[in-house]
């Protein structure tokens, strides 16, 4: 009689445990720790930015309290929410400069560009045969943009300077990342 108590509490153990397992493994399935559920909040979120909790509830038949959990994990750990001025409808264009950067100070120039000029906004290091930085600009007029070449040009250890102004956007599949990295986890 001992055995048969302990044979089950040991298969209840062990019911237990492949139970938690399946749940764990359901629940994070992928290197992202992630499940299906996670995979459709976020493509509603980027493809219906103004998406309530609500809506998506109702949408997936799924509690109102358990998609208002997981949004609040998702905006913790890989989803930003922001707002982006139309600089184009304020008078401004922007453009992108590159430039090769030689002598190990890509970093340091990066830096110097944000730090000195107020119409570089934002900066990058890249890979590349021709340029190793990239500096995103606002202006006005190209007056303003030709006078920031110039400048660019004599920080020691800048070369090769080109620009490409944004005109118009042709097309954009901004979720196309999330599409790409989710279809090869489900």
């Amino acid at each position: 009689m001992g055995n048969t108590v302990d044979n089950q509490q040991s298969r209840r153990l062990s019911n237990n445990h492949q139970s938690n397992a399946k749940k764990s493994k359901r629940r994070s399935n992928n290197s992202l720790g992630i499940d299906l559920l996670d995979i459709k909040i976020i493509r509603e979120l980027l493809d219906n930015p103004d998406s309530s909790s609500t809506k998506i509830a109702k949408k997936f038949g799924i509690p109102l309290s358990t998609i208002q959990r997981r949004k609040i994990k998702l905006e913790h750990s890989m989803l930003t929410k922001r707002y982006e001025l139309n600089a184009h409808d304020l008078g401004w264009r922007n453009a992108e400069i590159l430039m090769l950067v030689d002598n190990g100070t890509t970093d340091r120039a990066a830096k110097e560009l944000i730090e000195k000029f107020d119409n570089v906004i934002g900066t990058s290091t890249r890979i590349n045969t021709k340029s190793n930085l990239a500096a995103y600009i606002a202006f006005r007029n190209s007056d303003q943009l030709h006078e920031l070449m110039e400048k660019i040009r004599a920080i020691p250890n800048v070369s090769n300077l080109e620009w490409s102004e944004v005109v118009r956007e042709a097309g954009n599949k901004g979720n196309r990342l999330a599409h790409l990295i989710f279809n090869s986890t489900e």
